[in-house]
């Protein structure tokens, strides 16, 4: 347990680090033609509750819906009747034979 510790404290780290410099620079001022950034501005974040922007955000929260919906009803059904296969084969390979614990 202690061997996976050390490599997810060094991914939460990255991550954590990358998402900090995305907050900085989401919060300065673009200066066009300059690789010089302005002062602080929160005009970043006020450009993306335009209507061209809430309706990308819209599109992709009714997309992922629908692929949930979809994956769901199209999983579950095979899910069950792989669970209550009679055949050994099957159910050998799935594990579903064996209690957690009693390996």
């Amino acid at each position: 347990m202690r061997l996976l510790l050390t490599p997810a404290v060094l991914v939460v780290a990255v991550f954590a680090a990358a998402l900090s410099a995305l907050l900085r620079y989401s919060v300065l001022e673009f200066v066009p033609g300059s690789l010089q950034t302005g002062g602080l501005t929160v005009a970043n974040f006020t450009g993306i509750m335009s209507r061209q922007y809430l309706g990308a955000v819209w599109d992709t929260l009714v997309l992922s819906v629908a692929t949930t919906a979809l994956t769901l009803v199209a999983s579950y059904p095979v899910a069950y009747a792989l669970a209550r296969t009679p055949s050994a084969r099957v159910r050998s390979r799935l594990d579903l034979d064996t209690p957690p614990g009693r390996e």
